[in-house]
């Protein structure tokens, strides 16, 4: 017969809060060291306003563990079962976004692993909080944690930041504890009434926290600050900003702001761009920024030289822009000349994580196009989410597959195809893995951008002894080079690293190179889309572009004319639900659907994206934000029963 467990510890409630309060102060000092989150007015609200949602969850966490200790039949077991189902069931919503790569089973094995322990630590308080060696550790590992949660993952990963702040706080409580602070069962009467009236501010403080919305400038500091634990959550419950209902003032871009189904082709370019078959070498580098090909430093020279003689040879667009920041939905933007909301994105397993792919998008792609006219189309597998049967390469045959292929294993394949092309047209594809995360290719103890720099490096050797490859071959005459990347990639701008985060400039702008017959060699400044290279290998092959695709030809440009302005608007639409557009003025105008953030920014005179004009330049702003919604009111796809995913 166990015996019952010792009565519940009267001062766990105190000592909890007194921990998460030194969690939350410790964590605002690191923030404000750390991290560039604008002007104070703004940064210190931001920093605050995070402290208190820390304070917030030592406060319902204490409230739980006071309540349980009162309710609970007096067994250490009644309480650690209890403590474990609840810590489950709120990690499930905690952890919805973080693990939501992973099929069930192995979304709640984790969820069990991640959350379960901190609600049996917190049941085990009383005999926890007794050890002073254990208190003393448990008071360091809460210091490396603090450190932990602003170095080690950027602000894409709420629920562990979450569960990091709920690891801290219980932490820092048993060295509380240990040290005997005041609220513990010595504590003075005097002492007991400072610890009420401190409760009672702190909990009409943390209220207000979760009550009041905050302003759009300390949000946007939030979404920078990877430790505002609770801001992902409580902005789903927030409606956001409305329309305005003011229209879009270009003219020529209105058109694009109806829907485009039924819209009549667009015919290809006459006088063709080339009288003869094409060849056609289509190469997208992973996480390719423009500023390595169009800026002058001495190392981003050194490391696209090739590519850069390339492009002295044809056209290079200085204004190029992927329309995601990650791979899959820039590339199927380009495939399908539509935004990622626009498809129709369906959940399957692959390799035990679940993923969104076009298995059900009843829209053709180019390559399906070419094939309906005779060109065939070839592509290097690079990775399984290009699988034909998935949906975005849909009508290329594969040469090949390696999983997280580079440029070692394409290449051969790119040679052995050129070498078998016959008089007939067609096209390969190949992207190219190698300047992704992890940069391997360089010195491990070279800083991330120059080990970055050597994996573009190894890129662009290869991408030389390819176009050496084909003028021995003697196929200069017919093949076309087009060569971009699927988006950018971040070092520290915006407090972020890598890709996929945000749709700042570091993470769309791309490179854009065409060299072939006819394609008049210089630099063009007209803003590009990936979604446009679609219309512009159709336009190549002769094909016409049907009327439903968001894309423009970029032939007229490649062939030289001075006259053309295209008249899409250039536009955003990254899987975590951010967009944006850029009107050709220059301002460009963001919105994140979950964190109820919207942005706006004059390029011309803020490359950096650093002030938002919403706070400055209010009516401006909010024009372009209502156009930003407004296209993507006409344009997201609305079927009953669908929702766009958010994807990784």
């Amino acid at each position: 017969m166990p015996s019952p467990s010792p009565p519940v510890d009267r001062s766990a409630a105190s000592q909890l809060l007194v921990g998460f309060a030194i969690a939350a102060a410790l964590d605002a000092l690191v923030a404000l060291g750390l991290h560039d989150l604008g002007p104070r007015r703004v940064a210190v609200p931001a920093v605050a306003l995070a402290a208190l949602h820390v304070l917030t969850l030592g406060l319902v966490l204490a409230a739980v563990v006071g309540l349980g200790g009162r309710l609970l039949p007096p067994r250490r077991g009644y309480a650690i079962a209890a403590a474990a189902g609840l810590a489950f069931v709120a990690g499930w919503g905690v952890f919805i976004d973080d693990f939501s790569v992973f099929p069930i089973p192995v979304r709640a094995a984790l969820t069990l692993g991640a959350a379960v322990p901190f609600g049996v630590l917190a049941a085990s308080w009383p005999r926890a909080a007794g050890s002073r060696p254990l208190s003393a550790i448990a008071g360091l590992t809460g210091l490396l944690g603090i450190a932990a949660n602003h170095l080690v993952l950027d602000a894409s990963y709420p629920g562990i930041h979450l569960a990091t702040h709920v690891a801290v706080g219980l932490l820092l409580s048993l060295a509380v504890a240990g040290l005997r602070l005041p609220g513990s069962r010595s504590a003075a009467p005097r002492s007991s009434r400072l610890a009420v009236a401190g409760l009672a501010l702190a909990s009409v403080a943390c209220a207000s926290a979760l009550v009041v919305w905050p302003s759009n400038a300390v949000l946007v500091a939030l979404g920078r600050l990877p430790t505002a634990s609770l801001v992902p959550f409580l902005a789903r419950a927030h409606p956001g900003e409305g329309l305005a209902g003011r229209g879009v003032a270009d003219a020529q871009e209105r058109a694009w702001f109806t829907s485009r189904e039924g819209q009549p082709s667009r015919a290809p370019t006459s006088p063709p761009l080339f009288a003869g078959a094409p060849l056609v070498v289509f190469l997208t580098i992973d996480a390719l920024r423009a500023d390595v090909v169009l800026g002058d430093g001495a190392l981003e020279m050194a490391s696209t030289r090739n590519l850069r003689a390339l492009a002295a040879r044809g056209a290079s667009f200085t204004m190029a822009r992927s329309t995601a920041s990650s791979t899959y939905p820039a590339t199927s933007s380009l495939f399908f000349g539509r935004y990622y909301s626009s498809l129709h994105w369906t959940e399957q397993e692959v390799r035990g994580k679940v993923h969104h792919f076009l298995t059900k998008e009843e829209a053709p792609t180019f390559p399906e196009l070419l094939g309906a006219r005779g060109v065939e189309s070839a592509f290097v597998l690079t990775l399984p989410g290009f699988s034909p049967e998935l949906g975005i390469t849909r009508g290329m045959e594969p040469l090949s597959y390696k999983a997280a292929a580079g440029v070692d294993h394409a290449l051969p394949k790119l040679r052995a195809w050129l070498d078998t092309a016959t008089e007939r047209p067609a096209m390969v594809w190949a992207h190219l893995l190698d300047p992704h995360a992890p940069y391997v290719k360089g010195a491990t103890g070279d800083p991330p951008y120059e080990r970055y720099l050597g994996e573009v490096e190894h890129v662009d050797e290869a991408l030389g002894a390819l176009v050496a490859h084909v003028e021995a071959k003697g196929l200069a005459s017919r093949v076309f080079f087009v060569v971009s990347a699927d988006h950018g990639e971040a070092f520290g701008e915006h407090a972020t690293t890598h890709h996929a985060s945000t749709v700042y400039e570091e993470q769309v702008r791309v490179p854009l190179v065409v060299v072939g017959p006819g394609v008049k060699a210089r630099t063009i400044a007209e803003p590009v889309s990936l979604i446009d290279l679609g219309a512009t290998l159709l336009d190549l092959f002769g094909v016409e572009t049907p009327g439903a695709w968001m894309g423009e030809s970029l032939v007229p440009l490649l062939a030289g004319r001075d006259d053309v302005r295209l008249s899409r608007p250039i536009v955003l639409d990254a899987g975590r639900r951010k967009q944006g557009i850029v009107s050709r003025d220059g301002l460009k105008a963001i919105r994140n659907l979950r964190e109820k953030t919207r942005e706006v920014y004059d390029l011309g005179a803020d490359p950096d994206e650093l002030e938002n004009l919403l706070d400055s330049r209010p009516d401006l702003a909010e024009e372009r934000l209502d156009a930003l919604a407004s296209f993507f009111r006409v344009h997201e796809l609305q079927r009953p029963g669908y929702a766009v995913p958010y994807r990784e």
